[in-house]
């Protein structure tokens, strides 16, 4: 407690120590800290640290605010010292995991794999400032993710990625962790799912964009990104889209996403503020991205449903779109790139403004929906909600 005074309060705290500890290791894992003197005073903080936690899991020994030290015990506590140590903690595994290659990579998925047992099925949101500033979600049976600031000077713009998952157990937190500290990529599926799926500068699965004097405006990367609540039976968030000034138009949508657990595809829906005309006036296209070639396309206008179904990696993989039934004004196939079109359905935001539709994919190797016809019964189903 008192870095001059070591007699002066002799038991071991917890909030300095463990921000200590996380700067330290923070340190370490970016390279701005090195040399054996650091990593043992982080070590050193570590254990430490494991001497002040409870088997139940409360943080003790936690200094009071104050302007001098203070004697602490086992039952001081203060909701900055759990959080310090939990950010310590997190920077110690990182820094732990990446410290010595993995000899057997399969080894080390099959591990990571068992520990995943402990997680419970959930919903899930959160933002990857590790990984360009990826926003992703998902719950017991899709997986998604949106492309950040990070990425603006790139391709990249507002389309949505699929993230094939074959295990009803959180996935998103462990993928991104074994790329990064030890290059497993979660491009390749190791036994429970993987990212295949190719979004670059399109709208992906079911991404929204502006119809403009016949052309396809799209707007850049997210902004402003704000997580409301990511609870096991739903995950809710907002971010803002910027689109391009065209025809004298200035469009900002925001965007809100509802992803809840059991359900194949998240509820989607737009808020619209421009300057050039009334928002109603506007025309939206929610696109579907083909991956490769003689995808089968499902167009009902009348239903609310939009499909496409087509082999991925050899495995049947639809995606979808679904709108109340009146709310969908055309549905239209464009080129996009090489090879690749976009499936677009249209329509017109209200008088205040907002759009709604749901989208999602169907990945047969899931075992989930294993035929067009029962992902087509499916859309229907959700357009009706």
């Amino acid at each position: 407690p008192n870095l001059l005074d070591p007699k002066h309060v002799d038991i071991g705290e917890t909030s300095a120590s463990g921000f200590y500890v996380f700067g330290l290791t923070w340190g370490l894992n970016h390279g701005l800290l090195s040399g054996e003197t650091v990593k043992q005073a982080a070590l050193r903080g570590w254990r430490g640290l494991e001497t002040r936690v409870r088997p139940d899991g409360y943080v003790g020994y936690v200094q009071r605010i104050g302007l001098a030290p203070d004697s602490v015990g086992a039952e001081s506590r203060q909701d900055y010292g759990t959080g310090a140590l939990l950010l310590a903690g997190s920077e110690m595994i990182r820094y732990l995991g990446g410290a010595k290659p993995v000899a057997d990579q399969k080894a080390f998925v099959a591990k990571a794999e068992a520990l995943s047992q402990l997680t419970q099925p959930r919903a899930y949101a959160r933002l990857v400032p590790e990984r360009k500033d990826d926003l992703a979600f998902e719950n017991d049976l899709v997986a998604f993710r949106i492309y950040g600031p990070a990425l603006r000077s790139g391709v990249e713009a507002s389309g949505i990625d699929c993230w094939f998952k074959r295990t009803d157990k959180p996935v998103l937190d462990r993928w991104y962790s074994l790329e990064k500290t030890q290059g497993v990529s979660y491009h390749t599926d190791h036994g429970e799912g993987y990212d295949t799926y190719k979004v670059a500068d399109s709208l992906g699965c079911g991404g929204l964009g502006l119809w403009i004097k016949g052309k396809l405006v799209i707007a850049d990367t997210y902004e402003d990104p704000q997580l409301y609540d990511t609870t096991p039976d739903f995950a809710r968030f907002t971010v803002t889209y910027r689109y391009p000034e065209t025809e004298g138009l200035r469009v900002t949508e925001l965007r809100t996403f509802v992803l809840r657990k059991g359900q194949q595809t998240v509820e989607v829906s737009s808020l619209f503020r421009v300057k050039g005309c009334k928002p109603s006036d506007l025309e939206c296209a929610a696109g579907l991205y083909t991956q490769g070639p003689a995808p089968r396309f499902v167009e009902d206008a009348q239903a609310g449903v939009a499909a496409v179904w087509e082999s991925i990696d050899g495995v049947d993989t639809g995606t979808g779109i679904a709108v109340a039934p009146g709310r969908v004004t055309g549905i239209r196939r464009l080129p996009h790139g090489q090879g690749h079109e976009h499936l677009l359905v249209f329509m017109k935001p209200d008088e205040k403004g907002t759009v709604s539709w749901r989208t999602g994919f169907a990945w047969t190797k899931a075992g989930k929906v294993t035929s067009l016809e029962s992902w087509l019964a499916h859309l229907r189903e959700r357009a009706g909600k």
